[in-house]
C-alpha cells in the first residue's frame, strides 16, 4: 500500500449553501475622555491635608536655609576675593616693573 497515493494529496472541499449572515452592529458610543472628572471628595481632603502638612516643613525649611541672606555673604566672600586678586596684580606690577629685562642681541 502506498502512502502518497493520489487521494491523500487532494484538498477538502466544504460546500455551504447557506449565506452567512453579517449583522451589522450600532457603533458602541466611547466615553469623551478630553475633560477629566471632577476630583471626589475624599481626593480633595487628602490634597488639602497634604498641602497643610507640607506648609509647615516648606516654610521651615525656607526659614533655616535664609536664601536672602546667603545671597548677600557669597556676594560679600566674592568682592573680597577680586580685592584679594586686585593685590595681587598690583604687587606682581611692582615686582616687574623692577626687574631688568636683557634682551638678546638677536632679538634686538
Amino acid at each position: 500500500m502506498k502512502s502518497d497515493s493520489l487521494e491523500d494529496n487532494l484538498p477538502f472541499v466544504v460546500e455551504n449553501d447557506e449565506e452567512e449572515e453579517f449583522h451589522v452592529e450600532p457603533h458602541a458610543e466611547t466615553e469623551d475622555t478630553s475633560v477629566p472628572h471632577p476630583p471626589s471628595p475624599k481626593t480633595i481632603k487628602l490634597v488639602e491635608l497634604l498641602v497643610k502638612s507640607m506648609t509647615a516643613e516648606l516654610s521651615k525649611l525656607l526659614t533655616v536655609h535664609a536664601f536672602s541672606s546667603l545671597i548677600r555673604t557669597e556676594l560679600k566672600e566674592l568682592l573680597s576675593k577680586i580685592n584679594d586678586i586686585n593685590e595681587a596684580m598690583r604687587g606682581l606690577n611692582k615686582y616687574v616693573e623692577g626687574l631688568e629685562i636683557k634682551i638678546p642681541g638677536d632679538l634686538k
